[in-house]
């Protein structure tokens, strides 16, 4: 036990704690208090208000001469001083698109849901096949030769091909397919990149285009709910993978007590609806090894109901135009874009391909039975003197 000298002279824990507005500082000075770490928790500092800027450790030693405790032996203490500058935080994306989502759900609270109408006899499966939107992209005709694009255009292309092919849904329509994600969005982040890093041309803030792309979605959700009940396919695309998940998160949400509305939004590479004696399977096929795989992935990855499947389908986005190739009898559909080239694809030559989207109505024992396509008329722009 040390004795009342030793215990004084040893050194106490001191504490100084300086906060403002928006900048702090505290000050530790202890023998026991020898880290960052352990200068916050002594301080009891909230860090989901404060973050550290930067700190600095200090250490110097004491001794008490043997001559002024009870054991008569010089004893060496090591004191530690550890200063840290503090500054408030500040929202991070993702704290910031949950505070929009929360708004958004609260001010959006229906009394009672769009009901869809009773059908008196089915048979159909329509679904609404637009991919590659990239929503917040810019394109100048001016240094593209082709036609202007920015996220309002987008809206506009997007609400006018969801309003064209829902029209065309066949009557007995039991369940309308929307697809998103698929390159949605034409960024994944704050710094206008694509999952992987690459650079985009960009017309906006990625919060407000993120916003955008919930409301887009939640219209054309509605809209179908108005000819049958909705099933939505989440498809990450190279551009969004993160972004078209949390869109998918908020969509489930959203309609979280909407019983006409799933919402599928599982992590895995590779999406499948299943409907009748029809197997559809949906990825992005950015993928190279993936794509020329996708005739063998479904009979394995759906085996289950493999031998109940007459019609077997993958539909594709990425590649900005339509081709169809069949494999043992199942076909890999890739469809086209609703957006015009940038100067990237300008620059390298990949344009003039069809933009637009396309419907599909899949009868429950027959197949594929018609497909519908909205064509949005892009000329090249050639400059005359």
């Amino acid at each position: 036990m040390p004795t009342d000298l030793e215990a004084t002279a040893s050194p106490a824990t001191e504490c100084e704690k300086d906060f403002r507005e928006e900048k702090g500082t505290l000050t530790t000075r202890s023998a026991n208090i020898t880290t960052l770490a352990a200068a916050l928790k002594y301080s009891e500092v909230d860090l989901t208000e404060w973050e550290v800027e930067r700190h600095v450790i200090n250490s110097w030693e004491v001794t008490i001469s043997g001559k002024r405790s009870s054991s008569k032996r010089d004893k060496t203490y090591t004191n530690y001083q550890v200063k840290v500058w503090l500054k408030k935080r500040q929202p991070t994306i993702a704290e910031n698109a949950a505070e929009q989502f929360r708004k958004l759900v609260a001010s959006h609270s229906p009394k009672k849901f769009i009901r869809p109408p009773r059908l008196k006899s089915g048979g159909y499966l329509y679904e609404l096949g637009i991919t590659d939107i990239h929503l917040g992209k810019l394109a100048h005709s001016s240094e593209t030769g082709w036609r202007n694009y920015d996220s309002k255009i987008a809206a506009a292309d997007y609400r006018n091909a969801t309003d064209a092919l829902l029209s065309r849904a066949p009557q007995g329509t039991e369940e309308i397919l929307i697809v998103l994600g698929n390159d949605q969005f034409n960024a994944d982040n704050v710094a206008s990149t694509t999952t992987a890093g690459t650079p985009q041309d960009c017309d906006g803030r990625f919060s407000k285009v993120y916003r955008l792309g919930v409301n887009l979605s939640i219209e054309a959700i509605e809209k179908a709910l108005h000819i049958a009940p909705a099933r939505v396919v989440i498809v990450p695309g190279n551009h969004d993978h993160l972004t078209a998940w949390h869109l998918g998160e908020v969509l489930r949400a959203y309609f979280r007590n909407n019983k006409h509305v799933t919402v599928e939004n599982e992590a895995t590479p590779r999406k499948y609806v299943h409907f009748g004696t029809n197997l559809l399977g949906f990825t992005h096929g950015d993928r190279k090894s993936e794509l020329k795989a996708l005739p063998n992935l479904m009979p394995r990855e759906m085996r289950h109901v493999w031998s109940s499947i007459r019609h077997a389908e993958w539909h594709v986005g990425h590649f900005h135009s339509q081709k169809l190739i069949e494999v043992a009898g199942i076909a890999v559909r890739t469809l086209s874009a609703l957006c015009p080239p940038e100067a990237w694809h300008s620059e390298n030559g990949y344009v003039g391909s069809r933009e637009g989207a396309q419907g599909f109505a899949f009868h429950r024992t027959r197949g594929l039975e018609e497909t519908f396509c909205h064509n949005i008329i892009s000329e090249p722009l050639r400059l005359v003197k």
